[in-house]
């Protein structure tokens, strides 16, 4: 079972920057960026969860790329037959560094927004 959904939770990092959580669940895998940085790096986080506007986890991963690049890969995809595993298959063959299981997280999130 899936913890308390995080995503558009705010929160603070070590050296005072605020962060957006654009995908992901407490207790589980979280994608997040920079607050009001469309072009900032994309962080991904395992066992997250958000205390006191602080974030914490068991490890981090960092990937510079904005968000709009890294969605350009799934518009070109056929929009009627998509599911999360479709499109981290296809996010991996360019963004091979992150995790699968990150970029499964964020193509549920992708179709969820769409609808």
């Amino acid at each position: 079972m899936k913890g308390k959904d995080l995503t558009g939770y705010r929160f603070t990092d070590s050296n005072g920057i605020r962060h957006v959580i654009i995908a992901g669940y407490e207790g589980g895998e979280i994608a997040f960026k920079v607050c009001g940085k469309p072009e900032s790096a994309l962080n991904f986080c395992c066992d997250a969860s958000v205390v006191n506007g602080k974030l914490s986890g068991s490890y981090q991963v960092s990937y510079t790329v904005s968000e709009k690049e890294f969605f350009a890969v799934v518009d070109n995809l056929n929009k009627d037959k998509l599911t999360p595993g479709k499109i981290a298959s296809e996010l991996k063959h360019t963004y091979y560094k992150i995790p699968t299981v990150f970029l499964n997280l964020v193509g549920e999130t992708y179709l969820k927004g769409r609808k």
